[in-house]
């Protein structure tokens, strides 16, 4: 393969990395154009997602993936790490991350604003994760449909999923802090849709890693099923100047 093949595929590589992450955020950013958030705010869930990827993907490839100790489990404990341990992880550290730097924005005044900085956060994520497969993919030298594939499989998967737990978790926050209860309450439906995140994070890494591509195949028409179900569901969080900010879940 001469240098200029080499130099395109090395391109292409990295188009497709960004490709389906500009979708998703343009997809939701377009559903919010009626009140957009400032781009400084969505630039900085965006980079906050990106500083933290490779800090969460470090630690599940060292601590998990490497671990001595967790390889020499039994066969089912060793499973249930593997599936539960990068989805807990990954999930709650997505989420925290945004809620932290959400308690510093005076502009976080719509439902919908939660799922938004979610969006993004996990956005971010999803783009260490392409760039990583990127440069694994250029290291490799494949070929051109290798690659395409590849990323379309990321599209309809690992990309879908973050996109999907972020909206539901956001969809949630979103949802019950415009509701007239009480705090404690809505840090209970919180913490409810992050184990219900989790569990479909989970559920995805279960069945792609118990039954490879079939289960990646059926993992990602789940993905598309929630999704449209979230994204159609949305408009019950266009509702402006509501009582949402009053307890929004950023109080101490």
């Amino acid at each position: 393969m001469d240098f200029l093949s080499k130099l395109g595929l090395i391109c292409l590589a990295n188009l497709l990395a960004i490709l389906p992450i500009a979708f998703w955020v343009y997809l939701f950013l377009r559903r919010d154009r009626a009140n957009p958030e400032p781009t400084k705010w969505l630039s900085g869930c965006f980079i906050a997602g990106m500083l933290i990827a490779p800090i969460i993907i470090g630690y599940e490839t060292l601590l998990i993936n490497n671990s001595p100790f967790i390889a020499n489990l039994p066969v089912l404990n060793f499973r249930l790490i593997m599936v539960f341990g990068g989805a807990i992880i990954e999930e709650l550290v997505k989420f925290f991350i945004i809620y932290f730097i959400l308690r510093y924005n005076p502009y976080f005044d719509e439902p919908i604003d939660a799922v938004i900085y979610l969006i993004m956060g996990a956005a971010g994520f999803a783009l260490v994760e392409n760039v990583m497969i990127s440069a694994s993919l250029s290291m490799e030298l494949v070929d051109i449909f290798t690659i395409t594939g590849t990323y379309f499989g990321r599209f309809l998967g690992a990309n879908l999923l973050h996109v999907v737990t972020a909206a539901v978790i956001g969809f949630t926050w979103g949802f019950l802090a415009k509701e007239k209860i009480e705090i404690r309450e809505k840090k209970k439906g919180i913490f409810w849709a992050l184990v219900f995140g989790t569990s479909i994070h989970a559920l995805f890494n279960f069945l792609v890693f118990t039954y490879g591509e079939t289960g990646r195949l059926l993992a990602s028409l789940g993905l598309v099923l929630i999704f449209v179900i979230v994204f159609l569901s949305l408009g019950k969080l266009d509702i402006k100047n509501s009582l949402f900010f009053k307890s929004k879940l950023i109080e101490d």
